[in-house]
């Protein structure tokens, strides 16, 4: 599993099966991929590593979004599609959370902050 953290200002990604925007504002946005071979392991580790970072930027608002393009080990789309159906599930009682439409292309508007903090890889 690869992540990309970022302390947005702003996240916004059009919603293609609904035809919307969705928008968040001061959020932890997580882009992630699932690898072969992720499992409750790398998920538990993931979830820790969000509420470590929403308590570190001071945030509950987390934006997850689905992100195919940070590793060519993918794993099967059915079985990723249910982590981040499970990740949802985890995520949705504690933090104002959005999660962004699986296995479809879409737009992206990212303003990040500044500081050197505002982007962090992460690995499980």
């Amino acid at each position: 599993m690869k992540c990309l953290f970022l302390d947005a200002i702003e996240f916004a990604t059009t919603k293609e099966q609904v035809a919307k925007v969705e928008r968040m504002l001061n959020c932890l946005t997580v882009l992630v991929t699932f690898e072969k071979g992720d499992g409750e392991k790398q998920l538990g580790n993931l979830l820790k590593e969000i509420k470590k970072t929403t308590a570190r930027i001071g945030t509950s608002n987390v934006m997850f979004a689905p992100f195919c393009h940070l590793s060519s080990n993918l794993m099967d789309g059915e079985k990723a599609e249910k982590f981040v159906v499970e990740c949802e599930k985890r995520l949705s009682n504690e933090y104002v959370l959005a999660v962004s439409e699986f296995g479809v292309e879409k737009g992206l508007l990212l303003n990040i902050r500044r500081n050197k903090d505002c982007i962090q890889f992460r690995e499980f």
